[in-house]
């Protein structure tokens, strides 16, 4: 139910992976600042979901203050509703789809 309300309110953004080549916090922040709206940071901040995660993506966006992200498997509702955005990997996707049901058909 949680992922289904913010795909009709129109936040949740599924993108391909988010594998980087470095840690750096600048890097992460402007990767994740091109996915979102800019007023992300002020409104609700955004909850990334991935599977498996990436090393160099987790270090670099632990400092940003607005971004939890996690591995698909350790979610709950709670932590889905808290955030404004939700952001999910392909690969996140399909796990959910699998453990509860078909939720969203990605066109191809």
């Amino acid at each position: 139910m949680a992922l289904t309300t913010k795909y009709e309110q129109g936040k949740l953004i599924v993108v391909e992976d988010f594998n980087m080549d470095t840690h750096k916090t600048i890097a992460s922040k402007a990767h994740l600042l091109s996915l979102v709206p800019t007023d992300v940071a002020k409104n609700g901040g955004a909850l990334i979901l991935d599977t498996p995660l990436d090393g160099n993506f987790k270090k670099g966006s632990w400092n940003v203050h607005w971004v939890d992200y996690w591995d698909v498997s350790e979610i709950s509702v709670y932590d889905m509703l808290r955030r404004n955005r939700l952001v999910l990997t392909r690969s996140a996707l399909e796990w959910l789809n699998n453990k509860y049901g078909k939720l969203i058909e990605l066109k191809q």
